[in-house]
């Protein structure tokens, strides 16, 4: 039974949740972790002000109601964290949400069928994200990783060339390769697909992108072959994620061009070989690196490299994984040089005394 105190707390929750939409004039709601539960109503359509409204963080459940559409000045628009359950609303005409520039429903339980959204139309469901996404064409952000979302990405999202941020992990999508159209985002600088089925190698026309990526995962796919030395091209990159795919081969030297790469996370592959030619900063004469922070290569085949932490400039490294490989070299004494280090992972190696040689760093 529910103590006085939990009662009055639930019942000011759920008026709570109830007095937000009665008031249809306000331009702006940021309810985020708030305790709201219960139900979206369909009278949110109403609020026709509505320019930003945050949901996230909640305990809010059931459909997305597809009146959502009818907020035609809303800017952003953020879902994300609650339990929502159903499908995932767009608009189906030209002029629907023409300002929505940020859309965040990761995080719940939206399934793979979206509905076409019109109160005018049938409101039958389609096997697909529908193609009229590409009507949002002043999206910037979209994220709508950790749901239920199966089938394949349209080609009408090519037109989505304001958008920044493409977020599309750990859904049902099975891309099995990645969409040739993403190089046409001429604004899109962060690329999430982990999780979503990718084969085979990683796909060369990435090169040709017409954005500057500034953070790539593709972990958790099936990803196998080489890791191409053409991503070193890649100059704004910062975060870099291939783990837990089949790759194999040498790390390509290439990624040393990589002048403000901070997150490096190649754990869980195949990869052979010395991480020496990446990482020797001073013997590559060049000033590369210096702003790595996280460095993961455990569970993979390194035999030597680790001589290579700590000198030059990469003096920054916070957390640094070597486990489950053959390293087999005494540690050198410039692994002391990492003051920032909070986080270093060298168990199940080979490493001679490797006790003795940590307490004499």
């Amino acid at each position: 039974m529910l103590s006085l105190s939990e009662c009055i707390r639930t019942f000011l929750f759920r008026y709570k949740t109830l007095l937000i939409w009665e008031f249809h004039q306000f331009g702006r709601i940021d309810v985020d972790d708030d305790a709201l539960m219960g139900h979206i109503p369909n009278n949110i359509g109403q609020m026709q002000a509505l320019e930003k409204l945050d949901l996230s963080s909640n305990m809010l459940c059931g459909s997305i109601p597809s009146y959502v559409t009818n907020l035609t000045g809303i800017l952003v628009l953020f879902m994300d964290t609650n339990y929502l359950q159903g499908t995932i609303p767009f608009p189906s005409r030209s002029g629907g949400m023409p300002y929505l520039s940020f859309i965040r429903l990761h995080n719940n339980h939206l399934s793979g069928n979206i509905l076409p959204l019109l109160a005018t139309y049938d409101n039958s469901f389609s096997s697909q994200i529908p193609e009229s996404i590409g009507q949002l064409s002043q999206l910037i952000m979209l994220n709508i990783s950790n749901n239920l979302i199966e089938w394949s990405l349209p080609q009408e999202m090519s037109t989505l060339q304001n958008l920044q941020t493409l977020h599309l992990s750990f859904n049902y999508l099975n891309l099995s390769s990645i969409p040739p159209w993403l190089t046409s985002l001429s604004s899109l600088s962060r690329v999430y697909l982990a999780g979503s089925g990718i084969k085979d190698q990683i796909a060369d026309f990435l090169q040709t992108t017409q954005s500057s990526i500034q953070e790539l995962d593709l972990s958790e796919n099936l990803l196998n072959g080489l890791i191409p030395s053409w991503i070193g091209s890649l100059s704004q990159l910062y975060l870099l994620n291939l783990s837990r795919n089949s790759l194999d081969s040498n790390i390509p030297e290439s990624l040393i061009n990589l002048a403000i790469l901070g997150v490096l996370d190649l754990h869980s592959n195949k990869i052979t070989g010395s991480i020496t030619g990446v990482f020797d900063i001073d013997q590559q004469g060049t000033s590369g690196g210096g702003l790595l922070t996280h460095i993961n290569l455990s569970d993979n085949i390194f035999r030597s490299g680790v001589e290579a932490f700590g000198v030059g400039e990469q003096l920054n490294i916070q957390y640094l994984n070597l486990s489950h490989n053959f390293l087999n070299a005494t540690l050198p004494s410039s692994l002391g040089k990492l003051k920032s280090n909070h986080n270093l992972d060298l168990i199940f190696n080979e490493l001679p005394s490797m006790s003795m040689q940590l307490i004499l760093l």
